[in-house]
């Protein structure tokens, strides 16, 4: 249980950076081109976890939230890491900008339908998930 857990709560924080990251630009070009490509790169380094722990995800967690192709952000991930040169700026811009908005809402819920507040407790405390946090602790 704390393995599932922990892959919610990463992917959930990953998205999370994403938005930050991601949020002062309003086009991809401007995303893409800023400060030498570093937002760009860590988005899809943060879009590359996503893809990552939503492998380990159980077919009941998967079935559950079936309004998400994890077989496309599984494929998201595959396409990130082994073809670095081929990737299309504005295709991530589209991703963040209509995708995971989605996939965070249901990342919330799906964390908050399996899991008491304890265990959430016990990993939302560290420094790693501080953005997290905010989605069940809006005062934190």
């Amino acid at each position: 249980m704390d393995k599932l857990v922990l892959h919610l709560l990463t992917m959930l924080e990953a998205i999370k950076k994403i938005f930050l990251y991601s949020s002062r630009y309003n086009s991809f070009y401007d995303f893409y081109q800023a400060n030498d490509q570093e937002s760009f790169n860590a988005c899809l380094n943060l879009l590359v976890a996503v893809g990552e722990e939503s492998k380990h995800l159980p077919e009941n967690i998967k079935i559950s939230c079936n309004q998400i192709n994890w077989s496309a952000v599984v494929g998201l991930r595959n396409h990130i890491s082994h073809n670095y040169r081929g990737i299309d700026p504005e295709i991530v811009w589209d991703i963040i900008s209509n995708e995971l908005q989605d996939l965070k809402k249901i990342l919330v819920n799906s964390i908050q339908q399996n899991f008491n507040d304890s265990l959430l407790e016990k990993y939302l405390k560290l420094d790693y998930y501080k953005h997290s946090r905010r989605n069940f602790y809006p005062n934190d």
